[in-house]
C-alpha cells in the first residue's frame, strides 16, 4: 500500500492527564476544536433523498437535511454510545447522537480526529446504566493529543490508504456473495446441463431428478445437554458439543471441526447423546432455524439442533445437502412453530421433501460451491490481515510512538 514512516527514537515525550505523547505534540479538549450539537428528531421516508445519521450509522432517509458541510464528525449519544461516524454533505443527525456543528479547520484534520476518536473507544465514557449516554459535557471535556496539522493530515492519509484497501475487499465479498446466491439457485433447481424439466411439489426440476424425503436420505437425530451441575460430564471434556451457536460462527465455511464446550465421554454416555459420525450434517432447528454444517469429526450437539447421517455415502452427498438445506432456510423456518421462540420439529424435518439426483452431478455441485466458499475464506483472510494493519498503525501513530514522514 505503499506506507512510508520511519521510528523516531530521539521523540521527547511528557504526561498529560491519561498518555504520553511527543513534546512537539499539544493536548487539548475537545470544545477547544469541535462545537458539538445533539441531532433531532427526523421525519423518516422511503423516497428521500438525504440519509439519516443515528448512533449506530445510517438508519433510513428523509425529505429534509440539517447539515451541509464537508466533513460532519457524528457520536453515538445514546445505544451505541461512543461510536464515531465520519460523513460528508448532505443529511439529518438523529437525536440518539451528537454531532460537529463547526470545527477548527486551520487546526484540525476531521479524517485524523475522526480515526483518532475511533481509537480512543468513547464507549468507556458513556454512564454505567441500562441505557448507556454519552453527553456533550463529557466530550467537550475530552482531552485529545493533537500533533501539527501536516502530521494529522499524513496520519489521516496513511489510515485512508488502508481503509480503501478494506472496502475493496469488502465489495469483492458482496460480489462473491452475491455469485455464489445467484449459483445456489440455479444449480440447486436445475442442476448442470439438463433441457427437459418437470413440474414438482419442490418446483421445477430436471426431468431426470426425483423428489424424496429427509428420511429416505438420513437418519435423523436429536440432541440434549449434559447435566451442567455434573463436572465430570464437562471438565477435560474432548468431545465436540455443537450448539446454533456454534453453527453462527461458521460464515462462509460448511464444515465444522470445534465447538465451544466439550463433553466427557461420561457426559457422552450417561445421557445417550446422539455422536454423530463425520460427514453427517448439523442442521439448526431451534432459536434460530437454519443454520447448517458438515462435520469434519465425530462430534455430539444439544437440543438446538438435528443430526442428519446419511444411509450411504455411496449415493449421497452431504456437502451437496448442506448446500441445498442452506438455499432453503426461509422454507425450514416457515415450517417451524412456537410462540416464545421458533422450532423446526424432527417429524416435520424428516418428511421434508428434497431433490434427489445422480451422486456424479450432486458431486459437481458441491465442488462448484466449494470453491466460492474457498474464495469468500481468502477474501475475509485478506480483510483480517488489512484490519490488524490498519490497528498497528493506529496504535503507533494515534500515539506518536512512530511518526510519519511529512
Amino acid at each position: 500500500m505503499g506506507l512510508k514512516m520511519h521510528s523516531e527514537k530521539q521523540t521527547v515525550y511528557f504526561e498529560t492527564l491519561t498518555e504520553k505523547v511527543p513534546k512537539d505534540w499539544k493536548v487539548v479538549r475537545l470544545e477547544s476544536i469541535i462545537k458539538f450539537k445533539n441531532g433531532s428528531r427526523p421525519e423518516f421516508s422511503n423516497t428521500g433523498n438525504y440519509k439519516i445519521y443515528g448512533a449506530n450509522g445510517v438508519m433510513g432517509k428523509t425529505d429534509k437535511c440539517i447539515i451541509d458541510k464537508d466533513f460532519t464528525l457524528i457520536v453515538g449519544r445514546v445505544g451505541a454510545s461512543g461510536e464515531i461516524h465520519l460523513a460528508t454533505g448532505k443529511f439529518w443527525v438523529s437525536d440518539n447522537a451528537i454531532y460537529s456543528e463547526s470545527y477548527d479547520s486551520k487546526n484540525i484534520n476531521m479524517k485524523f480526529i475522526f480515526y483518532l476518536l475511533s481509537y480512543k473507544n468513547l464507549k468507556r465514557l458513556a454512564t454505567k446504566s441500562t441505557h448507556p449516554i454519552l453527553t456533550q459535557t463529557q466530550l467537550n471535556r475530552y482531552p485529545i493529543p493533537l500533533p501539527p496539522l501536516p502530521e494529522q493530515q499524513k496520519i489521516a492519509e496513511i489510515l485512508g490508504m488502508v481503509d480503501k484497501a478494506i472496502q475493496k475487499v469488502d465489495e469483492a465479498i458482496e460480489k462473491t456473495k452475491r455469485i455464489k446466491k445467484g449459483l445456489m439457485q440455479e444449480l440447486l433447481t436445475k442442476g448442470i446441463g439438463h433441457k427437459e424439466f418437470k413440474d414438482t411439489e419442490i418446483g421445477r426440476i430436471p426431468k431426470e431428478w426425483e423428489v424424496k424425503k429427509v428420511i429416505d436420505l438420513f437418519g435423523v437425530k436429536t440432541g440434549t445437554t449434559p447435566s451442567t451441575k455434573k463436572d465430570g460430564y464437562w471438565r477435560n471434556g474432548d468431545i465436540l458439543w455443537i450448539t446454533p451457536s456454534d453453527l453462527s460462527k461458521l460464515k462462509d465455511r460448511i464444515y465444522i471441526d470445534d465447538s465451544s464446550r466439550k463433553i466427557t465421554e461420561a457426559g457422552l454416555n450417561d445421557t445417550n447423546l446422539s455422536l454423530l459420525p463425520k460427514n453427517s450434517i448439523i442442521l439448526s432447528t431451534r432459536a434460530p432455524v437454519g443454520y447448517v454444517s458438515l462435520l469434519s469429526k465425530k462430534a455430539s450437539f444439544n437440543q438446538g439442533c438435528k443430526g442428519l447421517v446419511p444411509h450411504t455415502s455411496k449415493n449421497i452427498s452431504s456437502e451437496f445437502y448442506a448446500n441445498y438445506f442452506l438455499n432453503k432456510k426461509k422454507n425450514l423456518e416457515d415450517l417451524s412453530g412456537g410462540s416464545t421462540f421458533k422450532e423446526l420439529k424432527k417429524s416435520i424435518l424428516e418428511n421434508f421433501k428434497i431433490p434427489f439426483l445422480s451422486f456424479p452431478e450432486q458431486k459437481k455441485i458441491a465442488e462448484i460451491l466449494s470453491t466460492i466458499d474457498k474464495k469468500l475464506r481468502t477474501l475475509r483472510l485478506q480483510k483480517r490481515k488489512y484490519e490488524r494493519v490498519k490497528k498497528g498503525l493506529m496504535n503507533d501513530l494515534l500515539t506518536g510512538k512512530r511518526r510519519s514522514k511529512v
